[in-house]
């Protein structure tokens, strides 16, 4: 292979490959030091520079500092082979920033692949022979462990296609953790069902359309009613359009007002219908729904409290989507309900509750309460033994909130999803109080 002094190599104007930022060149030395160059720069006929900007600052450093006679090796770019042109592409691409996150590390892989098919599998990092991990670290200028990581997200994306659309290499990683976290529950939700102790456990679970479901429950039979409809305030493309994709995305619902407020009107026809006479109930609603809610409630014959009962969720865990223009939101209304005939069983206790939110990476489900305000809300209405309904589970944090009040809950989702979640989150619990 011919070779040159690097100083005799010229940058053309034109060039757009010729980055101001190299990346690690150090590692690249280090890598010609101990290897050599094992890819050479490609020139045209007038020695001026059409790929390899990054081997060629690597052997200006080492001519300026430790190698002074180093020569560096080229090939005429109209002399190149298929394999040699597609093996150069990869590895001026894999720096691209205009790339999507997924053809980035798409292109990471396919160099590495390339790279082992022309050079051989390094047995181990303290053996010249073969290409491995640092050898692709070296010529892309980044960490052994970033390499590693596009790699095993290139493997994702090929076990699950729909990753290709992620933004970023954060929302791969996240999506496919989920996909393979949701398989995995819905296999041990089958299990479930064959085994007659977590069949007995979770019977009083269901899948079913909301309103569907509460036509199955009987007249006068439900003691509290605790429900946390969707907010119909459009959440799905003001918030999670711009979240992560993960587990809790792959659980987004139309949350139009169109969609949600005849939803409300039900759940408020036929609470009515299926509640006690000395009944409580809650209902988590957007505080701009608040006076339309309350009408719908009132309407069919419950009492509704003329003010929400706040959950006030802590300074640090405001949210605010256009925080430029708006203060942030740190707080949820809740609209407390009753027959004439009841009273409360904690009395006196004030209309706000202030407990933290879950943090985003532990939750299971975008709008997860904390199992602690479910308790709070339910222990000031009911007595053990008492049967509390939530049509709308989601993640069926208010399933585990009964339980520990001795309850009997009744819990439905219309996502299978939720569903398979709320069945393998009441197996866990009963598992660890009977451990």
């Amino acid at each position: 292979m011919p070779k040159a002094n690097p100083q005799d190599i010229s940058i053309r104007g034109d060039l757009k490959r010729w980055r101001k930022n190299m990346g690690d060149i150090e590692s690249l030395i280090a890598s010609i030091q101990r290897l050599g160059q094992i890819q050479p720069i490609v020139i045209d006929r007038e020695m001026r520079l059409v790929a390899g900007g990054r081997r060629l600052a690597a052997c200006l450093a080492l001519q300026f500092t430790e190698m002074p006679d180093i020569l560096i090796d080229y090939v005429f770019a109209d002399t190149m082979d298929d394999i040699m042109l597609r093996e150069i592409e990869l590895e001026e691409n894999v720096q691209r920033k205009d790339f999507e996150p997924s053809e980035q590390v798409l292109a990471v892989q396919e160099l590495h692949k390339l790279k082992q098919e022309i050079h051989g599998v390094a047995t181990s990092d303290h053996v010249k022979d073969g290409w491995g991990l640092k050898e692709t670290a070296d010529i892309m200028g980044v960490s052994i462990n970033k390499v590693s990581r596009d790699l095993r997200l290139a493997k994702n994306i090929e076990e699950f296609p729909q990753l290709a659309k992620c933004k970023t290499k954060n929302d791969i990683e996240n999506g496919a953790n989920a996909i393979v976290n949701s398989t995995n529950r819905a296999i041990r939700v089958e299990e479930y069902k064959k085994d007659s102790i977590t069949k007995d456990w979770t019977k009083n679970l269901y899948n079913m359309n909301a309103i569907e479901h509460m036509k199955t429950i009987g007249d006068k039979t439900i003691d509290i009613l605790c429900v946390d409809p969707p907010f119909g305030i459009n959440l799905d493309q003001i918030k999670w359009g711009k979240e992560s994709n993960t587990e809790k995305n792959d659980l987004l619902y139309k949350d139009s007002p169109e969609n949600i407020i005849p939803l409300y009107e039900k759940i408020a026809k036929e609470s009515y219908r299926f509640c006690k006479d000395k009944s409580h109930g809650y209902v988590f609603l957007a505080i701009s729904h608040f006076s339309k809610f309350s009408e719908a409630f009132k309407k069919e014959g419950w009492l509704v409290s003329v003010k929400p009962i706040i959950w006030t969720k802590n300074a640090g865990n405001c949210q605010c989507n256009m925080p430029s223009r708006w203060p942030a939101s740190g707080y949820e209304a809740i609209m407390y309900i009753r027959r004439t005939d009841s009273e409360l069983v904690r009395q006196g206790l004030a209309d706000f509750i202030s407990i933290p939110p879950i943090i985003p990476a532990k939750k299971v489900h975008p709008v997860e309460r904390p199992v602690e305000l479910l308790k709070e809300l339910l222990s000031r209405v009911c007595i053990p033994g008492q049967t509390v309904y939530d049509p709308c589970a989601g993640s069926f944090s208010m399933v585990e909130a009964a339980l520990d009040l001795q309850l009997i809950p009744i819990a439905n989702d219309i996502e299978e999803k939720c569903y398979n979640i709320g069945v393998d989150r009441i197996v866990n619990y009963m598992r660890g109080k009977n451990d």
